[in-house]
């Protein structure tokens, strides 16, 4: 990846990101098959295999690849918008730049980093704000310092063992998982790891201090980053805490009944004057161009009731919380929360977290879902999720039998909402897991897991995409062999 347009930070930023896939678009020859400014409006079976349509037109192919991502489309607002009211998602900020701009006093509505990147910026602009986040919500994301100790966190957090200080589902069997969640002292040393990530955030933050910040201190408040209770968000700008402390900035846990031209009306019965809202409550449902029974028969989750599919997995579900709990006692402390809505509780029933099990029982190997998991190697994930799937899709790599298949997903259900609390009720999430998964799928392939020289880089050198570059190349290579 070229070096050019990267800040002082020596972080990767967006513009680094676009010309590294235009160029390697253009280089392996991906231009002519791609269809830009295109939406999906349904995909559905046909003789040949599957049907799309997208902008009118109709594709017809063999096979199916939902990679449609988790950030497509918007959130939508929870409230009621009267006519003159002026709103906005998140995502449409830069094309409402210049009304916002001419705006004195604008609304935040969210908890979560696309909250946070609202705030900042229009404190950096000079405007008054009101941050508003739900009385009832998980409350503020903790927000990570992107460097800890002089290394950078997602590198912290790229090293094998990080994985094994999370409770995972993909390492429980291992002597080093038995040892640091199976003993008092390991489970003392993982808390006391994750309370010093949790300082270190808290003083990044200055939260001890009289400055206004302390209602942004996350919770449960000395192992919130370990709860994730709101995802985990990670600092980039060396001012973001300064600029929020210094600016016109008010946060209350409220939420918004009416938004109307020139105010808001809060629940709490407040009326707020301003001229703008933006709702950084995150995205919408990305399936919307899949109906609500093959929704059910992709193991996607869908806001209506499971019925009879909700009998036959529950029972599964029930063992595989107690089994994920008896490996992983710790787990038992994740923080208590009110009864999750249906809304809130997504049921995925993806095996490796790409399969479809209802497809994959048939043989069906005409399709698969890919990313849909939450990590901190969204780019690495994805390369070695999609060689994976594709191996599958073409009949080289063998599924075990149902029964296998059903406690892998139920386990990872399970564990995935109590190591991840919220969060992960929700969404497929391996945040500091994601080696353990990846162990996994090239296992399954024949490729090599555990990928470095020695026993001390191997736990404590972080993984990251250079150290898988050569698995495409060494599955070339072993599909050579086998049909020799």
């Amino acid at each position: 990846m070229s070096q050019a347009g990267m800040p002082n930070t020596s972080l990767v930023s967006a513009e680094m990101i676009q010309r590294y896939l235009e160029a390697f678009a253009a280089e392996k020859g991906l231009m002519p098959h791609i269809r830009f400014n295109s939406w999906v409006q349904n995909v559905d079976r046909c003789a040949l295999g599957w049907r799309l349509r997208a902008n009118n037109c109709y594709y017809e192919s063999k096979k199916l690849i939902l990679a449609c991502g988790t950030s497509s489309v918007p959130g939508g607002v929870h409230f009621r918008v009267e006519p003159g009211a002026s709103v906005c998602h998140s995502r449409d900020v830069a094309a409402n730049l210049p009304e916002i701009e001419a705006s004195r006093h604008v609304v935040v509505v969210g908890a979560a980093k696309s909250a946070y990147d609202m705030t900042y910026l229009l404190c950096s602009l000079g405007k008054r704000v009101t941050w508003l986040m739900r009385p009832d919500g998980s409350g503020p994301m903790p927000m990570m310092p992107y460097k800890i100790a002089g290394m950078h966190i997602v590198a912290i957090g790229s090293t094998r063992l990080m994985s094994y200080l999370s409770p995972s589902i993909f390492n429980t069997q291992t002597w080093l998982a038995s040892f640091f969640h199976r003993t008092a002292i390991g489970r003392w040393l993982t808390r006391m790891s994750w309370r010093f990530f949790n300082y270190m955030c808290d003083k990044t933050a200055g939260f001890w201090k009289a400055n206004g910040m302390g209602i942004l201190k996350p919770e449960p408040n000395e192992l919130s980053c370990f709860w994730f209770t709101s995802a985990l968000g990670m600092i980039t700008k060396g001012d973001f805490w300064g600029t929020l402390q210094k600016g016109n900035l008010s946060v209350a846990r409220d939420s918004i009944d009416v938004a109307r031209e020139g105010s808001v009306l809060l629940r709490s019965g407040k009326v707020i004057e301003c001229e703008y809202v933006i709702s950084a409550t995150g995205w919408g449902d990305h399936f919307g161009f899949l109906s609500p029974s093959l929704r059910a028969e992709l193991g996607i989750p869908s806001y209506e009731n499971e019925g009879e599919k909700h009998v036959f997995w529950e029972a599964y579900d029930r063992n595989a919380k107690e089994s994920v709990l008896k490996s992983m006692p710790l787990l038992a402390e994740s923080p208590k929360r009110g009864e999750v809505t249906p809304d809130l509780k997504l049921q995925w029933r993806l095996y490796n977290r790409c399969i479809p099990f209802e497809c994959a029982q048939r043989e069906d190997r005409s399709v698969a879902v890919l990313g849909q998991l939450y990590t901190v190697q969204t780019s690495t994930v994805a390369e070695i999720q999609a060689l994976w799937a594709i191996s599958y899709m073409l009949g080289e790599l063998d599924l075990p039998d149902d029964k296998v298949m059903i406690r892998e997903i139920s386990e990872f259900q399970a564990w995935c909402g109590l190591r991840y609390s919220i969060f992960g009720e929700r969404y497929p999430c391996a945040a500091f897991d994601w080696i353990g998964y990846l162990d996994r799928l090239l296992e399954d392939m024949g490729l090599r897991s555990h990928r470095k020289n020695n026993i001390f880089s191997e736990y404590f050198s972080p993984y990251g995409p250079e150290t898988y570059r050569d698995c495409l190349q060494e599955y070339i290579a072993k599909r050579s062999n086998t049909s020799a």
